[in-house]
C-alpha cells in the first residue's frame, strides 16, 4: 500500500490508502522548541556559509515522509521545524501482520493478539521499533461507532512479536486499564490503529478491522456537535485559534478546570500533556496529535492539526492529574 505522511503537531492521520500523521510547531508564548542533541551530547550549531562543503541532511522529528532537507527549514508535510541529523531517513516499506487465538474473538472470552512488524524488502528480519512517547507501539481501539475507546500498548517479546492480552470478563486486569491487557465485552465491529516507528524509518500507521462475536450493543450515533465534556469534576473545553476549516493548520486549544478552578498542575501522560485521536465519522481519517511542548502544566493545552476534509469528527483527549488518566471526548463539524 502506498503510503503518504503528513505530520503536524505530533499527530498521525490515516486516509484509507493515504496516511496523514501531525507535527508539532511553535506557537505562542509559552510554546519552546526543542532542542537539537547529537548522539556525543554536543550541542551546536552548523554554518551554512558559501565555504561550508559538507553534506548537510535535515528531517522532521516526526519521520515525515518527504521532509528531509538539504538546509534548515520547516516540515513541508507537518510544519515543523527539521532538525539536523546527516542520517538519511529509509523510504522501506513496512506492514505489521495481525494474528489472534483464537481466530474468531468472542466477546467477555479471553484471547491473545499477536502484531509483527514486517519489513517487505526483508520480510524474515526483526524489525526494530523506536521508542517514541514512552511505548514502540501505540494502539488505538474503537467500535466502529466510535462509542468505545481505548489507548493501549502491546507488550515486546524475544520472538520480534507484541502481544495484548484479552482478559475474560470476570478476569481483573493485572495493572489497570491502558497498559499490555483489553477486554472486548460487546460483539461487534471494531477498528485497531497501531502507530510505530521502525528505526531509521517514517512513523507508520496500520488499519485493522476486528469483527468479535457475541450479543452488540445498540449502535450510537455521532450526534450534533459538542466541544464541553464534563466528568469526574472536570470541566474541559476545545476551543481553536480560528474557526474550524479543513486543509488548514488549526490551533487547537484545550482548557482544563475542576470544581470551577483552573488545573495548572497536570501531570504527564506517556511523555506529554495530553494524548488526542481524532476519527472521522467514517473512520476514513485518523489523527493522533501530542501538544506543543509548553512551559505550563496547565489549564491550556495547544495542539497543532490539520483536518483533510469535510467530515464530523470524534476526538478523543486523555490526559493524567493527581496520577489519574481521563479520557475525554468531543464532537467536531469540519467544513470548507
Amino acid at each position: 500500500m502506498k503510503k503518504t505522511i503528513l505530520i503536524l503537531g505530533t499527530a498521525s492521520a490515516f486516509t484509507l490508502g493515504t496516511m496523514l500523521i501531525s507535527g508539532c510547531s511553535n506557537s505562542g508564548d509559552n510554546q519552546s522548541e526543542a532542542a537539537h542533541e547529537h548522539v556525543d551530547g554536543e550541542h551546536h550549531e552548523h554554518s551554512h556559509d558559501e565555504g561550508d562543503d559538507h553534506k548537510h541532511i535535515y528531517t522532521c522529528p516526526m519521520a515525515c515522509e518527504g521532509s528531509q532537507s538539504d538546509k534548515p527549514g520547516k516540515c513541508p508535510v507537518c510544519g515543523m521545524n527539521l532538525v539536523h541529523s546527516d542520517k538519511a531517513t529509509s523510504s522501506k516499506s513496512y506492514r505489521m501482520d495481525y494474528s489472534s487465538d483464537p481466530v474468531q474473538i468472542e466477546a467477555g472470552k479471553a484471547a491473545t493478539l499477536t502484531f509483527r512488524p514486517i519489513d517487505e524488502s526483508n520480510e524474515t528480519a526483526l524489525v526494530p521499533l523506536d521508542i517514541v512517547h514512552e511505548k514502540k507501539i501505540h494502539m488505538m481501539v474503537f467500535s466502529k461507532d466510535l462509542s468505545y475507546f481505548e489507548h493501549i500498548h502491546p507488550e515486546y517479546t524475544a520472538s520480534g512479536d507484541h502481544i495484548i492480552d484479552v482478559l475474560a470478563e470476570s478476569e481483573d486486569y493485572t495493572k489497570g486499564r491502558g497498559l499490555k491487557e483489553t477486554k472486548f465485552l460487546s460483539g461487534g465491529d471494531y477498528i485497531i490503529f497501531l502507530d510505530y516507528t521502525p528505526s531509521k524509518a517514517a512513523n507508520q500507521i496500520e488499519k485493522i478491522p476486528i469483527k468479535v462475536s457475541g450479543k452488540e450493543k445498540a449502535k450510537i450515533p455521532l450526534g450534533d456537535e459538542r466541544l464541553v465534556w464534563e466528568g469526574d469534576g472536570y470541566t474541559v473545553k476545545l476551543g481553536a485559534d480560528k474557526d474550524f476549516a479543513i486543509k488548514t493548520s488549526i490551533q487547537l486549544q484545550i482548557n482544563i478546570t475542576k470544581d470551577g478552578k483552573a488545573v495548572n498542575n497536570l501531570d504527564t501522560y506517556l511523555g506529554a500533556l495530553a494524548h488526542m485521536v481524532i476519527l472521522s465519522e467514517d473512520i476514513e481519517e485518523y489523527l493522533h496529535v501530542h501538544p506543543m511542548e509548553s512551559e505550563t502544566t496547565g489549564p491550556d493545552i495547544y495542539l497543532h492539526t490539520n483536518f483533510p476534509r469535510e467530515s464530523k469528527y470524534k476526538v478523543f483527549m486523555q490526559f493524567n492529574h493527581n496520577g489519574e488518566i481521563h479520557t475525554t471526548n468531543f464532537i467536531m463539524n469540519l467544513k470548507s
